[in-house]
């Protein structure tokens, strides 16, 4: 009969002890939470991006005044569900040769407690005739 040491058999072990398994699942628990409270947001400012980009190839576009381009984007904007963008986030440049579309906005959105995430958002789209 073989007597084993205590020592020996505490460096023979492998595997993830209880503390690892504990810190691993606290991990992938704080991960998945980010993930699901950031990824709408990106998911939202894609449709921000491909409004944009929708109202920019109009061929109207460049002849409506600034009120109304910002009346047809709230509208499309409304319709793709977006609801972190106002009037006041639209930006609109004029020069003779071109015209500047932007929107510039930023989305906070609860974490854990007093932890925010805040995502800053700003897309640009060039009218040319």
């Amino acid at each position: 009969m073989r007597v084993t040491n205590s020592k020996t058999n505490i460096n023979t072990q492998k595997g993830i002890g209880l503390i690892g398994l504990i810190f691993g699942l606290c991990l992938i628990i704080v991960i998945t939470s980010m993930l699901v409270n950031v990824v709408p947001l990106y998911a939202e400012n894609f449709s921000v991006k491909s409004t944009l980009s929708s109202m920019a190839e109009d061929a109207n576009t460049r002849a409506l005044n600034n009120k109304e381009i910002k009346s047809r984007l709230m509208k499309r904007l409304s319709m793709s569900s977006v609801s972190n963008v106002t009037e006041q986030h639209i930006v609109i440049n004029r020069s003779p040769e071109s015209m500047m579309l932007q929107i510039a906005y930023e989305v906070r959105t609860s974490f854990l407690g007093n932890i925010d995430f805040v995502v800053k958002f700003n897309d640009k789209e060039e009218v040319v005739r």
